[in-house]
C-alpha cells in the first residue's frame, strides 16, 4: 500500500546514528544523516551499540525525542536508534479506491494524472521565485497543435454574451489593494449551429478604469472602443511611425508624428492608385470639404530645393492623347462646364474671361510705359509644329504661330524669355537632366503689342489729320 502525506525523511523505518563521547547517557537531536529523532510509540524504537541490540532494560524511550542508556557509553561508541512510524488510515490512499486529504500534500516528484482534476473553491498554484509555476508540456513530434489548453464553458443552455473564459492579470496597488491591471476575455456572439460567432477582447487600466484596448468580433476589429485619448502605432522595417493615428487630435499621419494644425490626414511620402488605369466610376480619389470659407485641398511646399519644385504634377502616364476630348483639370458646377484645361494644352472657360492681380493698392512707382515699337517690329513670328507632334504623327491641324524663345533674345528682349532646368523623375525622386528649356512670357507679348498699337493709332490719327489740311478739308 502506497504511503502519502508525510516529509520524504519520514517513512516505514528511520535510522539515526551516534558516535558517544566517554559516559555519554542521553542520545537527541540530529544523527549523521541528518534527520532529528523523534518517535510516537517507544514500543516501535530499537536501538544498537556497537553492533549490539539493546534489551528494554538497557535504555529509557518516553519522552519521543531521545533515548536515555542505563549504562554510560564509552567515547566512540556507536549507538544506532532505528524508528518505526506507526500509520494512520487518514494517511493512505488506495490506488484502487482513492481518498479525501484535508490538509497540505508536499511533493517533490512528478504528479501523473490520467482524468480530471476538480475544485470546488479554487485551486492555487505559488511559487517564490520568477520560474513558471505551470507548463504545458507536449511530447508528441507530430505536427499538429500541441500542448492545447482549453478553457471550456459546459453549459446545457449556451446563449448569446456567455463569457467563455477570462485571464486576468492582478497585482496590488501603493494601498496594497488587489487591481487587475490586464484581462483577456472570450465571450459568444452567436450560438446559432452553422453559423457560430465569437468575440475577443483585451482589456488595460487606464487612470484606474478597466478600459478596452482591442475588441475582435466577427465583422470588426476595434482598438480604443472606449473613445479615449490613445494614440495608435504602426511600426514597418524603414520607420517607427508607418502608420500613426493622433487619438488626442483626431489625426491620421504615415511616416511621421508631425502634426499640422486642422489635419486629417498627412503623409510623408507618395499617395498612389493602382486600379489598372483611369479611374472609372465608384473608382477613383476624391478630395471633399464642406466646411464653409476653407480651403477643400491645399498644397504647400516648405523646402528650399530647387528639385522641389512640382508642388502637383497631372499627367496621362500609359498614353499621350494630345487632343480637345481628354481633360488635365476639368472644373464645373452642378449644371455647367465652368473652366477645362484639355491634354493638348489648351484653357477653356465659361465666360471667356482671363485676369491678373491689377489694383492699384498692390502697385507703386507708377508711370507710362515706354515706347513698344521697335521691340514689336523685332519680333519674328513663325509657324511652326513642335517635335512632340511630328513624332506621333500629327497632321497639319497641329501647325502653330508664335516666336522662338531664342529670337526674341537676340532681338534684346531678354526679360520675356525664362530659362528652366530640365527635371526628371526616377522612383519618385527628382533630378536634373543636364538640360534647359526656354519660355516665353506671351502676356508682356501682348501688353507690348497693345502698347505698340496705340503708338500707331497715334501715328494714324496723326497721319490722318495731315492728310485732310493737305486736302483743305
Amino acid at each position: 500500500m502506497p504511503y502519502i502525506g508525510v516529509s520524504p525523511q519520514f517513512g516505514v523505518r528511520r535510522k539515526h546514528t551516534y558516535t558517544a563521547t566517554a559516559g555519554q547517557t542521553i542520545f537527541t537531536g540530529a544523527g549523521s544523516e541528518g534527520a532529528t529523532l523523534s518517535y510516537t510509540d517507544s514500543n516501535f524504537v530499537d536501538v544498537y551499540q556497537n553492533g549490539v541490540k539493546l534489551g528494554d532494560a538497557d535504555y529509557t524511550s518516553t519522552s519521543g525525542t531521545q533515548i536515555v542508556l542505563t549504562q554510560a557509553a564509552s567515547v566512540d561508541d556507536l549507538v544506532e536508534i532505528i524508528v518505526f512510524d506507526a500509520f494512520s488510515a487518514a494517511d493512505t490512499v488506495s490506488k484502487a479506491d482513492g481518498g479525501t486529504f484535508d490538509g497540505n500534500v508536499t511533493m517533490s516528484g512528478t504528479l501523473g494524472v490520467t482524468g480530471a482534476i476538480t475544485s470546488s473553491a479554487g485551486a492555487t498554484i505559488t511559487t517564490a521565485d520568477n520560474t513558471a509555476q505551470l507548463t504545458l508540456k507536449s511530447t508528441d513530434a507530430d505536427a499538429n497543435s500541441g500542448p492545447l489548453l482549453d478553457m471550456k464553458r459546459d453549459s446545457s443552455s449556451p446563449a448569446a454574451d456567455d463569457f467563455l473564459g477570462q485571464v486576468n492579470f492582478i497585482a496590488e496597488n501603493n494601498a496594497s489593494e488587489e487591481t487587475t491591471y490586464a484581462q483577456i476575455t472570450g465571450r459568444i456572439e452567436d450560438v446559432t449551429d452553422g453559423a457560430e460567432d465569437g468575440r475577443l477582447t483585451l482589456k488595460t487600466m487606464r487612470a484606474g478604469s478597466s478600459r478596452s484596448a482591442i475588441d475582435c468580433r466577427i465583422d470588426q476589429i476595434t482598438i480604443n472602443d472606449d473613445g479615449d485619448d490613445v494614440d495608435f502605432r504602426v511600426e514597418s522595417d524603414g520607420n517607427a511611425n508607418m502608420l500613426f493615428v493622433d487619438g488626442g487630435n483626431n489625426q491620421v499621419l504615415m511616416k511621421t508624428t508631425d502634426v499640422l494644425s486642422n489635419t486629417t490626414l498627412r503623409v510623408e511620402g507618395n499617395i498612389k492608385q493602382s486600379n489598372g488605369g483611369q479611374p472609372t466610376t465608384g473608382n477613383h480619389n476624391q478630395f471633399v470639404d464642406n466646411l464653409a470659407n476653407s480651403y477643400n485641398t491645399m498644397f504647400h511646399n516648405r523646402s528650399s530645393n530647387p528639385l522641389s519644385q512640382f508642388i502637383m504634377e497631372i499627367g496621362f502616364k500609359e498614353a499621350t492623347p494630345d487632343n480637345g476630348n481628354a481633360m488635365f483639370i476639368d472644373m464645373r458646377d452642378a449644371t455647367t462646364a465652368r473652366c477645362q484645361i484639355r491634354s493638348d494644352g489648351d484653357i477653356d472657360n465659361h465666360d471667356n474671361s482671363y485676369s491678373g492681380f491689377s489694383d492699384e493698392k498692390l502697385k507703386e512707382q507708377i508711370k507710362d510705359a515706354s515706347s513698344q515699337w521697335e521691340d514689336v517690329k523685332a519680333l519674328t513670328i513663325r509657324k511652326f509644329k513642335f517635335k512632340t507632334d511630328v513624332a506621333t504623327g500629327d497632321s497639319d491641324a497641329h501647325w502653330r504661330l508664335g516666336v522662338i524663345a531664342q529670337e526674341v533674345e537676340k532681338a534684346g528682349m531678354n526679360g520675356l524669355v525664362t530659362t528652366n532646368t530640365d527635371i526628371e523623375e526616377k522612383d519618385g525622386i527628382n533630378s536634373e537632366t543636364g538640360t534647359t528649356t526656354k519660355s516665353v512670357k506671351y502676356s508682356i507679348l501682348y501688353m507690348k503689342a497693345v502698347k505698340a498699337l496705340q503708338e500707331a493709332m497715334t501715328r494714324i490719327e496723326k497721319l490722318e489729320a495731315e492728310v485732310k489740311a493737305l486736302k483743305g478739308e
